[in-house]
């Protein structure tokens, strides 16, 4: 007896662990049905514990239907309590690969994190933030102030719409300097722009619909896509941007990042801003514009998006993950009502909103203008490790174009040096970047490619990690 409580987990409370391997003496058919089983007294006797500590596992079980209690005559195992009751490790006889719908996105590679990023001493990676420039304070402030009388009710109910504050904060602050005017009607707030691409996928992505990605692109938007039995079509990326001229007359959706290009950061050309709009109109297919991280724009201003020229044909999508932190988790759909109102549907019935706190939290931080001072002194940190950046890996490639703007560069590798080799190598000496072949069509092309981020990286330590990449390049070429 006691060898079977000595394998029940010691974290649970103790009357729980004699409640559990009770329950496991019922369904191993060690206890059968309609058999007395020993009194309380003898039962604590025998496993060392009070005689109170068995009584409430009893009682528990005798809630539970495990258990009976015969007036005078003691406590029995229930008949309706089976070794069919029992559970199994390996999930008993369902066969759970014919139950799960596997994914459908054969050959695209997935996005990796490493885990404690922050533990190395180079980590010149993409899609993190650098903490020490998160507002804390103010942040912490505008949550205590979402859960204020004020506010309570737009935080903590069940609203199953977006915060009307939160959208005409967008529409005051962020969007006119992306050329966009809108009305409320015009906005979706979503669990950042990974849902939007989802929620736009379900809506309009039929099987077989041809759907143009950049190549190199994100990756996670061809994994969305073809999740959803799209036929991805991928498209070249020069430096000039997507190659617009290469679409093809059966497109259905066009997916670009335009300002800042993911991940060569390229900035799409005015002339193949107006002819990606002229060829939807034509032949009439949706644009959808990842407008990610424009505000991230170190020399000059931001070209107006896409959207402000055709806001019917395409679709604008907007994020805080790099503008406030990823984990904030609020990205936000601009699109003509109609399709607003689709995707709030398909949303509803999967979380019903994104969290009340956070949206008017969000709102009241953008309202005090904490948002604005956030995004302007960590834009002017991040504009210092650029030209860092830049400056350094010029020593060695003074060739190459880096386009001043995003959280990170596109570096193309010397002859000799691969991205798999160039990576493993880095990592071992405490260096973390991005290896090319995650961002092509064609894994083989993205050999000569890797990404290397600045934005969560000490400026002091971006030149010596470089260097120390530099080095790392160099050896990987013999």
């Amino acid at each position: 007896m006691s060898e079977v409580f000595d394998g029940v987990p010691s974290v649970f409370p103790l009357h729980v662990r004699v409640r559990t391997m009770v329950e496991q003496l019922i369904f191993t058919g060690s206890w059968r049905a309609g058999e007395r089983i020993p009194s309380s007294r003898m039962l604590a006797e025998q496993l060392g514990v009070s005689r109170m500590t068995v009584q409430t596992a009893i009682d528990e079980l005798i809630a539970g239907g495990y258990l009976r209690s015969a007036p005078r005559s003691g406590v029995f195992v229930n008949t309706h309590a089976t070794v069919a009751d029992a559970p199994t490790e390996s999930g008993g006889d369902v066969d759970w690969a014919r139950w799960i719908r596997q994914p459908v996105t054969p050959g695209i590679p997935h996005l990796q994190r490493v885990p404690e990023w922050w533990t190395y001493p180079y980590p010149l990676i993409t899609g993190q933030h650098d903490a020490r420039f998160f507002p804390d304070r103010q942040w912490l402030s505008a949550v205590r102030k979402s859960l204020g009388d004020d506010h309570r009710h737009a935080s903590l109910d069940d609203n199953l719409i977006d915060d009307m504050l939160l959208i005409d904060e967008l529409r005051r602050s962020l969007l006119p300097s992306r050329g966009i005017f809108v009305e409320r009607e015009n906005v979706l707030i979503t669990l950042g722009a990974q849902e939007a691409l989802a929620l736009l996928a379900d809506t309009l992505v039929r099987r077989g619909d041809h759907v143009v990605v950049e190549d190199p692109g994100y990756v996670d938007a061809r994994h969305v896509f073809a999740a959803r039995g799209a036929e991805l079509v991928p498209v070249p990326v020069d430096d000039q941007g997507l190659r617009v001229d290469d679409l093809t007359r059966e497109t259905s959706l066009c997916y670009t990042t335009p300002s800042h290009q993911h991940p060569s950061n390229v900035t799409l050309s005015p002339d193949r801003r107006l002819d990606l709009i002229r060829r939807a109109r034509d032949d009439d297919f949706l644009v959808i514009e990842d407008d990610y991280d424009s505000e991230l724009c170190y020399r000059g201003r931001p070209t107006p998006a896409i959207a402000s020229h055709d806001p019917h044909r395409v679709i604008y999508l907007g994020s805080m993950s790099k503008l406030l932190a990823p984990g904030i988790r609020v990205g936000f759909v601009v699109a003509d009502p109609s399709l607003i109102r689709a995707l709030a549907w398909r949303r509803r019935y999967v979380h019903r909103q994104v969290p009340g706190v956070t949206q008017r939290a969000l709102a009241l931080f953008m309202r005090d203008g904490s948002f604005t001072r956030s995004l302007h002194a960590y834009r002017r940190e991040l504009a210092v490790r650029w030209e860092v950046a830049t400056g350094t890996l010029h020593t060695r490639f003074p060739d190459q174009v880096f386009p001043p703007g995003g959280t990170a560069l596109w570096l193309r590798l010397p002859d000799g040096a691969t991205s798999d080799h160039v990576v493993t190598a880095a990592r071992e000496r405490g260096i973390l970047i991005d290896p090319g072949e995650l961002y092509f069509a064609d894994a083989a092309t993205g050999s000569g490619f890797v990404r290397v981020g600045f934005s969560c990286i000490d400026t002091e330590r971006v030149r010596p990690g470089l260097l120390a990449l530099l080095e790392v390049i160099e050896e990987c070429r013999g």
